[in-house]
């Protein structure tokens, strides 16, 4: 009896992809991705088909043995890899004349959606955290994202649910970087329980951490807020295995706050004296920008376990949320760090939304670019390849996501060229310019406006209405 294999598939469209050199990026305006039935990408390039052939990029594949899914003059790119963003903050409405009172109360209002509330049973709260954890995941999808450094619930039973969500759902790859957050004394009292170090254990035993799409992550909230003692219990836990993410303290607003309560350190030599830099697998660490030499010289001792993810608010002259509800007032900002330091040192760095509420997704490019337009002269490609391949680098999920190389998943978006192009009469430009205006239009629109399709590991998680359909 013969078995029959399953056929490979073959999308065909214009495709986009990012690698690490100038000028960080391939187009292909009659391109295709062959996938295998692992959803991992075989073959990319341009491609012809003659006498039942097809080639792409010198491999051959016979049609019989393709499922061809044609994608017309619509743009195939991969999807984004954010290194930095809120779970619990995410769809919580807050209107901008009540947002000086939210704010004193941010982590009290999210948070306390994810503790139990005397009314329901243990079944009506996991229904309700599942609820708001596939809005979350919608969200994501939506905008692009198909890997992501996740700050998650400081509620440890909904930290499980949300983490069975992801596990069982989304992917077989590594993708999912879930933090569970973690406070001490030193920060702002929550009228709820939140985990301790002690109850760690307890979690890794319970949870499947290998070969899942969710990767556990230790998330002290933030660095400058959490005790030694905290610190140091993490670190005892690491033993090189676990992955870790917190905030630093490293930007105008945070120091001059510290300095006013008589304090002056530096969240880096905290982080390598309570030992979470050499014990810990890999760290993401969020708004680092006013680094001294000495601190860049400890962060490249570990450079080659760590990255760091810069948001809209990394670096503003005060706490600057605010800022953001609005893009007129983007140049009230300084610039959110100094990219030449971070190249001359070889540290790793990507963009990150941080608080999805305020701030869109598909905006992240859009406000990098406006920001540094001033005094930068980096490409429009320049700042995608940083929230797709370098996002990934800076994830540690570069082995499998970010890029289209053979042997990754083929997590990709599909982004409607009637809609990039509106009524520019794109026919009539040299295949140059239509690349130039295409990485002008990806970093210059909020880029949910284009996306129809999101695919992870190649198959279909998204999809709305586009000019194909």
């Amino acid at each position: 009896m013969a078995f029959l294999t399953e056929k490979k598939k073959m999308y065909t469209a214009r495709i986009l992809n990012f690698n690490d050199h100038v000028p960080y990026y391939t187009y292909f305006r009659n391109g295709a991705i062959i996938v295998n039935s692992q959803g991992k990408i075989d073959s990319i390039g341009a491609w012809k088909a003659k006498d039942g052939t097809i080639f792409v990029n010198g491999d051959e594949f016979q049609i019989e043995n393709l499922k061809i899914i044609d994608f017309g003059d619509d743009l195939i790119i991969p999807g984004f890899v954010e290194t930095h963003i809120h779970l619990t903050h995410h769809g919580f409405p807050i209107s901008n004349e009540k947002l000086d009172e939210w704010l004193q109360l941010i982590n009290e209002y999210a948070e306390s959606r994810f503790m139990f509330t005397k009314e329901e049973s243990a079944s009506k709260f996991e229904a309700r955290i599942r609820r708001l954890t596939y809005s979350f995941i919608d969200y994501l999808f939506s905008h692009g994202i198909t890997s992501a450094a996740i700050y998650g619930p400081y509620n440890l039973e909904a930290y499980k649910i949300v983490w069975e969500v992801f596990t069982n759902e989304f992917g077989t790859a590594p993708r999912w970087i879930l933090g569970l957050t973690i406070v001490s004394d030193k920060e702002a009292q929550m009228p709820f329980p939140v985990p301790s170090v002690k109850d760690i254990p307890q979690l890794l035993c319970q949870s499947n951490l290998d070969n899942s799409s969710a990767v556990f992550s230790f998330a002290p909230r933030s660095v400058w807020s959490c005790s030694d003692d905290l610190l140091q219990g993490i670190t005892e836990i690491l033993d090189g295995k676990y992955f870790v993410q917190s905030h630093l303290g490293e930007t105008t607003w945070v120091r001059e706050q510290l300095k006013k309560q008589g304090r002056d350190e530096s969240d880096i030599k905290i982080l390598e004296d309570t030992g979470i830099l050499k014990a810990m697998k890999w760290g993401i660490f969020a708004h680092g920008v006013i680094f001294n030499d000495e601190e860049f010289q400890t962060i490249n001792r570990y450079r080659n376990k760590l990255g760091f993810s810069h948001t809209p608010i990394s670096e503003s002259k005060t706490q600057g949320f605010g800022h953001y509800l609005n893009e007129l007032d983007i140049k009230s900002t300084e610039s959110i760090f100094n990219l030449e330091k971070y190249k001359n040192n070889h540290i790793l760095w990507s963009l990150g939304v941080d608080e999805p509420w305020y701030y869109p997704v598909s905006n992240v490019l859009k406000y990098a670019k406006k920001i540094h337009q001033s005094h930068d002269t980096h490409s429009n490609a320049f700042w995608l390849y940083y929230y797709t391949l370098g996002g990934a680098a800076v994830a540690g999920l570069k082995q499998g996501q970010g890029s289209f190389d053979v042997g990754k998943f083929a997590d990709f978006l599909v982004l409607d060229w009637t809609r990039i192009t509106e009524t520019e009469t794109i026919d009539e430009m040299n295949s140059q310019d239509e690349e130039a205006y295409l990485m002008y239009k990806l970093t210059s629109v909020p880029t949910n406006k284009f996306i129809v399709k999101t695919f992870l590991e190649g198959k279909q998680v998204f999809g709305r209405d586009s000019s194909y359909a």
